[in-house]
């Protein structure tokens, strides 16, 4: 997968109260993807 791929699968990082949390508590990131985007099979 290139970096161009990448560009267009990850829109933007989510921010809210939650994943405010997620990020200070568990060293988490949340973002939201093309909904076209899906898992490697491999």
């Amino acid at each position: 997968m290139n970096k161009q791929n990448l560009y267009r699968i990850i829109e933007s990082p989510h921010i809210t109260e939650k994943t405010s949390s997620l990020s200070i508590n568990n060293n988490q990131v949340v973002f939201r993807v093309n909904k076209s985007a899906t898992k490697n099979p491999n």
